[in-house]
Formats: C-alpha cells, structure tokens, sequence
C-alpha cells in the first residue's frame, strides 16, 4: 500500500478535525483544499482554533479557475450528408462528451492534459461543455458547408434514436423550419435566427434550441430557450424540471459573457462586479420537455442540461447574421459587430 501524501501539513488523518459549517450548493471545484490547509497553518502556527474565510477578492486571485481549452476540430462528409471522417484533439479542459453521437465511418478522439498557469479545478457539467460546443459547432458548419438544414443534418447521421427524439422533439416546440430564419434588420427591428444542440453524457440525453435576435447594430439578446431531456425514467418531475431550468440559467453566463481577463498584473476583473455573471433581465422564457422512460434507470438531471446551451447559442447567431463565432464566451461585450448582410 502506497502511503497518501502529506505535503502541506505532515499529519496522519487521525490527527485533524475539520469542522465544515452548513453551506449551500457548490457547481464546481470549490478551490480544492486551500482555505482547509491555510487554516490548519494558522492554527499551527496559533495554538488555537481557527476559522479561515476569503474575501471575494481572495476568491478571484487564489481559488481555481475553470480549464481553459482549445479543440482542434476536422471532419469531412460526402455529397449526400454522410460523416466520413471526425478527428477531435482536446486540449486540457477533458474527455467527457468527446464521443460524437453521430454515425460517421473514421473518427480519432484525443484529450491532451496540459499545464495551466492558473489553478483549474471541475466545473458543472466537466469539460461536456467545452467539447460539446466545439462539436455541435463543426456539426452546424459542415451541414452549412453541404448545403443542409442543420437539424436534418443532424437526424440523419444520429447514432442514438433517444437524442434523436430529443432534438426532434425540442426543434417541433422551438417552430423549427428548415432553411435560414432570418431577416435583415432595419431601424429598430433585429434579425432573428433559431440554433440546436444535442449531446449525450452520464447516460442522459439533452437537445436545446435557442432563439435569438441581433439589432443592426449588433446587440445580441436570448429570446427563448426550449430543451428536450432523457435522463430514464422520471422520479420527480417538478423537481427534475427546475434542475433543468437552473442549469439553463447557469449556462446562459459562460454562452455569453462570463470570461477572466488577465493582465500582466494577474486577474483584471476580480470582483462580481466586473465579472460579468446572468442577470434576470438576460433570462428568456425557458420551455423544459420531459421525455420520460419507464423503465430505464434514471440518471443525473443537474449537470448535463447545461452542455447543449452555448453551441445552440452560437448556432443561433449565425443564423440571424452569417457569422460564425467558434470561442466562447460567445458575446462578451453584448455584440456582434459588425453585422454582415446574410449571403444569399
């Protein structure tokens, strides 16, 4: 047996008691041991008992950061909207959802760790977001690159008929219809487009479609969310439909605007009130469809309804403009500017 490391302290597990008062939930890394093994210092150091508490400014410059990632993305098809090939390398954020649901006949998956210059710990949903968004992002590209209504894309190449259902069920909500949704914005109208999302992760099946509008100078807003969800069958589905609802909201944030800026000082925006997280006036009417199946066990519904917001997001905004954003946050000042006339 191997002996656990003790680095920080030196002490058997028998010689601490760490008293850890009632708190609220936590969607993420809760900056692993670093207020614990400050505190066990001090209390060293003291003699006494301590209680260690951060600042939100401590917060910001010593917690952990969610993974930074960049994935690199090829694929190809041919004429007739068959996937031939899909080579995805993901860089530092995970490999959870690297897996495509989608037929496709020669596929390479990779993950690459890597080194961070920040402390990075899990975040809701895991690096599901990160991969999820880069994939339904190239799937959205490579139906645009062939000419295909993207949700047809989609259905014709699922490699699992209860995500299919999902996306067909939450486009059929959403007044999916095939071809491009939009329309040029004059004076104070604004262009408006329809993007879909699906994934598949911890045996639960998510599809999104999001609505949003552009004005012609750019502003970008979120006007309607509808997600269809399979996580087995249902226990609870008042309960399941709100843990949907607030991975929605949740999710809205790194979509949009939520990013850390740096500066060679460090962190930039240290604070909440720089770091820009969902407010009530970003929160569109949210649509939740349950797709209940009796008799399969039933998975997690906190975590994996987050994964299909921001690619649907981003699909969205292309649709309304013609332009193609493939880093997230998708919108961090609230525009996209210029707004290009639609081809076509």
């Amino acid at each position: 047996m191997v002996p656990a490391e003790r680095p920080a302290l030196g002490l058997d597990e028998d010689d601490v008691r760490v008293i850890v008062p009632p708190m609220g939930g936590g969607f993420g890394g809760k900056h692993g041991a670093g207020p614990g093994v400050a505190a066990a210092l001090l209390a060293r150091a003291s003699g006494r008992p301590v209680s260690c508490r951060w600042r939100q400014a401590d917060e910001f410059v010593r917690g952990h950061v969610r993974p930074a990632a960049v994935i690199d993305v090829r694929a190809g098809a041919a004429a007739d909207g068959t996937l031939l090939a899909w080579d995805f390398l993901d860089v530092n954020a995970g490999a959870q959802a690297i897996r495509p649901p989608y037929r496709v006949v020669g596929r390479r998956l990779r993950y690459q760790p890597a080194a961070s210059p920040l402390p990075q710990d899990s975040y809701r949903g895991l690096a599901a977001t990160a991969n999820t968004f880069a994939r339904e992002t190239a799937i959205d590209e490579l139906a645009d690159a062939l000419g295909r209504d993207p949700l047809a894309f989609r259905l014709a190449n699922a490699d699992d008929d209860r995500l299919a259902e999902c996306l067909a069920t939450a486009a059929d909500a959403a007044g999916w219809t095939a071809g491009r949704t939009a329309r040029a914005a004059t004076g104070n109208e604004a262009r408006r487009g329809l993007g879909i999302a699906g994934s598949i992760e911890k045996d639960a099946r998510v599809a999104t479609c999001v609505e949003v509008s552009v004005t012609a100078d750019g502003v970008v807003r979120v006007t309607r969310i509808v997600t269809a969800f399979d996580c087995g069958e249902i226990v609870d589905a008042a309960n399941l439909t709100s843990q949907v609802e607030g991975a929605t909201v949740m999710a809205l944030g790194p979509a949009l605007f939520e990013a850390v800026r740096l500066d060679p000082h460090g962190i930039a925006n240290g604070s909440l009130g720089a770091y820009r997280v969902p407010r009530f006036s970003d929160v569109p009417p949210i649509e939740v469809i349950l797709v209940d199946r009796p008799g399969i066990p039933s998975a997690g519904g906190g975590e994996v309804p987050l994964i299909a917001v921001a690619p649907a997001v981003g699909n969205a905004i292309h649709r309304a403009t013609g332009r193609r954003l493939r880093a997230m946050p998708l919108v961090p000042t609230g525009l996209v500017s210029p707004v290009e006339p639609l081809p076509g």
